[in-house]
Formats: C-alpha cells, sequence, structure tokens
C-alpha cells in the first residue's frame, strides 16, 4: 500500500521481468526478481515477490488404496455423521449386503445436484440398501418423490426398513425388478417424467439404462 491507503502499482517493466520468471522449477524456495527502471521512468522497489511459486510435482499413481484414503480424508473433513444414514448403512451391512453404496462425500454431490436442478421427480436405477435414495430423497423439494428399481428382493426389504427408519417411506416407491422389464413399465404407468436420473445398478446394461431409457423420460 502507498501513502495514505492507496495502493501502489508495480512499475509494469519491474512486473514483467518478474511475470517471465519460469513457471515451472525445482527449487521450492520463495525468490524474488530486481528490475530497473528504463531510463527516464521513476524507479521500482528494489525487489519484487513473485506472486507464486510453481514447482514440479511428482503424481502418484492412483490405486484402490489410494483412492479410499482421499474418499477418506474428504469424508472425515466435509460430511458430517448423521444418524439415519448412518443406521442405513449399518443396517445394510448387517443383512449382508454389499458394501458398494455411495461414499458420504457422493451422497452428499448427489443432494447438491437435485437441489440445483431443483428435482422434484426422482428416478434411482439401483437402489441397493437405499443410502443414497435417503441422500436424494432429503434434498428435493416439497411435494417431491422419489423411484427407485432393485433387481434384488433382499435388497429391497433392506430398504423399505431404512426409508421407514428415515421417515422418508411416504416420498420413495421401491419397486422390486429387473430395470430392463421395470423401466417401461415405470415409461408408461405415469410416474414421469422425472427431473433427476441416478444410474448406480449393474455396468453391464449402463448404456441400455441411459440410451434407452433415461434420455426418454428426464424432463426437457
Amino acid at each position: 500500500m502507498g501513502h495514505g491507503g492507496v495502493r501502489e502499482r508495480p512499475n509494469r517493466h519491474a512486473w514483467r521481468a518478474c511475470r517471465g520468471q519460469p513457471l515451472v522449477g525445482s527449487n521450492p524456495t520463495p525468490s524474488a526478481t530486481t528490475a530497473s527502471a528504463p531510463a527516464g521512468r521513476s524507479s521500482p522497489p528494489s525487489t519484487i515477490l513473485r506472486p507464486a511459486v510453481w514447482t514440479r510435482v511428482r503424481l502418484q499413481p492412483m490405486t484402490p488404496n489410494l483412492w479410499a484414503a482421499v474418499d477418506g480424508y474428504i469424508c472425515d473433513h466435509l460430511v458430517a455423521s448423521e444418524p439415519a444414514l448412518d443406521a442405513a448403512l449399518a443396517a445394510s451391512a448387517a443383512a449382508g449386503l454389499p458394501a458398494i453404496s455411495v461414499t458420504p462425500n457422493q451422497g452428499k454431490l448427489l443432494a447438491l445436484l437435485v437441489q440445483l436442478c431443483s428435482a422434484r421427480a426422482i428416478l434411482e436405477i439401483g437402489t441397493l440398501g437405499g443410502y443414497s435414495t435417503i441422500w436424494m430423497a432429503r434434498a428435493m423439494g416439497p411435494g417431491g418423490r422419489v423411484v427407485t428399481v432393485e433387481a434384488d428382493a433382499r435388497c429391497v426389504d433392506v430398504a423399505r426398513a431404512n426409508l421407514v427408519s428415515a421417515g422418508l417411506s411416504d416420498v420413495v416407491e421401491v419397486r422390486l425388478g429387473a430395470a430392463l422389464e421395470t423401466l417401461p413399465e415405470i415409461a408408461g404407468d405415469g410416474s414421469g417424467p422425472f427431473d433427476f436420473v441416478f444410474i448406480d445398478a449393474d455396468k453391464a446394461n449402463n448404456s441400455e439404462y441411459f440410451d434407452g431409457f433415461a434420455i426418454g423420460v428426464v424432463r426437457s
């Protein structure tokens, strides 16, 4: 800052000299650049600090353990524990369901996306224990409804119980059946159109779920 609180603008030649330093280097220590003023111009400050220091970073290959560690760090620091969601995961584990639910940070992202598009009608393909379902159902606005499809009867029972415990059974309909058979029924029974579709089922049929169905039932 200059005298009287007026911000001093660095001499452009000095700034250019500073800006002209290599952006990538091996020296992690902050450095400074000194420049002289051209003839006829006022002298710049004797030393101008570089605005940032860029260093080479050795990227680690992504592994399942590293992925889990990063995911766990985000969940621990950005997603608070919630009883209904924790109970849903615990009930799913107790019932022997595979531990393949979305992670808490992914659930929070789903909730954010639902809120951003003001979704009132949501379709989920692949319910499992209802963990992701709870995230989305809580995020939608008043009067909203979720239809979720699951092929495994055991998962349907667990999901329905979890939704009752979460107080969401009146806004979520869990349908039992293979998605490729159930989705055409949903398309024809007036459940749609949908504002938001979440596909998290058998990956082999993702293209069928997306191209063959989801695009046709999403509200334009």
